[in-house]
């Protein structure tokens, strides 16, 4: 009896002590499925204010973003290259910005964010080790999106970092989408199909940002970073501003 006396005495106190303290807080569960309707709702936001972009481009952006977010269980992250010619310089940097805020809501005002212009000068590989600890830390807290401006301008190797960050087999973080702008020097020739006028994206960083590196370096990287490439056209002054 005293036994008995002594276990409800402490199952007393216990309950007292979860009323007093609380429940445990508790994280509010993400709700992913919500994601590819917020997306879909920001492209056609974008295409009220960025008006001159093709059928295509917007189709491109769309069917393989919703693909990515409508997966539970993707087996690669969403990987996209948006390549501006001398008329889309002005703006392709914004776009990218806003696309990725479609994809990434929660983060949207502290998106992981890499720009060229601002490594340019640094060692290759102080620069991507840098931008590996940045990937790292984003992805492991959450983060659902990455930006690379100016693609262009990371010192060599350091692009050789997104070989594995974009791999379709064994990347790190499948669930991500990362952002890649590139500036191009030229515009593609007009009478260029719109599948040809892609590929000249490709070209340029091989035959021409990368020629002095490694060919079968160079050709893997290219085969997952400019797997999905959206070509962007210029837009008139008193539209898509940012």
């Amino acid at each position: 009896m005293r036994l008995a006396g002594i276990l409800l005495g402490v199952a007393f106190l216990l309950v007292i002590l979860a009323i007093l303290i609380g429940p445990d807080p508790v994280k509010p569960e993400r709700k992913p499925f919500v994601l590819p309707i917020i997306f879909e709702n920001k492209i056609k936001e974008l295409q009220s204010s960025f008006t001159n972009q093709t059928d295509r481009f917007w189709r491109i952006l769309k069917n393989r973003g919703l693909a990515h977010l409508n997966n539970a269980s993707p087996s690669q992250p969403l990987v996209l290259l948006l390549a501006a010619p001398p008329a889309a310089h002005s703006t392709v940097d914004c776009f990218a910005k806003k696309l990725a805020e479609g994809l990434d809501p929660e983060y949207k005002r502290r998106l992981a964010t890499i720009d060229g212009r601002e490594e340019r000068s640094y060692a290759g590989e102080d620069t991507k080790k840098k931008m590996d600890d940045l990937l790292k830390r984003k992805f492991m807290d959450g983060h659902r999106a990455a930006l690379v401006h100016h693609l262009e301008l990371l010192p060599p190797p350091s692009p050789l970092l997104f070989y594995s960050y974009c791999d379709d087999q064994n990347a790190p973080h499948k669930h991500v989408a990362i952002i890649f702008t590139v500036h191009l020097p030229v515009e593609p020739e007009a009478s260029l199909a719109p599948k040809e006028a892609e590929g000249t994206v490709e070209k340029y960083l091989a035959d021409t940002v990368w020629a002095a590196e490694d060919k079968d370096a160079v050709a893997a990287l290219l085969s997952r970073v400019a797997d999905t490439v959206a070509l962007m056209n210029g837009e008139p002054s008193s539209s898509a501003t940012c």
